[in-house]
């Protein structure tokens, strides 16, 4: 069972970055969270954590949801989302901004992201 990420949970994240932004677009944060239970045909599209993740990345990474820090901010809520669901993401610094600015540009794709993601995904408490 995927435990979600919500509003206020995302809104809590944003507030744990320099300079606290401001939120200038709530539906943007609003749709990530609807995007991760999406259902068509009768099927989940993102079955999968990792591919939640790697949705709830290019929603974040794609639109900018704050005055400034989005990148950032993308990145520290997918890590949240892993937090919640008893997983942390182990990568280094500049593999973890390369994804970010590959999936902003529209260089990596959400499959390709979530491959990238799943390398990193750590169970917490693994040493």
């Amino acid at each position: 069972m995927v435990t979600p990420i919500d509003l206020p949970q995302l809104l809590a994240v944003a507030e744990t970055l320099p300079r606290d932004p401001q939120v200038d677009d709530l539906g943007i944060l609003t749709c990530a969270c609807d995007r991760l239970s999406a259902v068509a045909l009768e099927r989940e599209v993102y079955p999968t954590l990792r591919y939640k993740a790697a949705a709830l990345l290019e929603q974040l990474v794609r639109h900018d949801a704050l005055e400034h820090s989005n990148y950032q901010f993308a990145w520290l809520a997918v890590c949240e989302f892993a937090r919640l669901n008893g997983y942390r993401l182990e990568a280094e610094p500049k593999d973890a901004l390369a994804l970010v600015l590959g999936v902003r540009a529209y260089e990596i794709a959400l499959p390709e992201s979530a491959r990238a993601l799943s390398s990193w995904w750590e169970p917490n408490g693994a040493d």
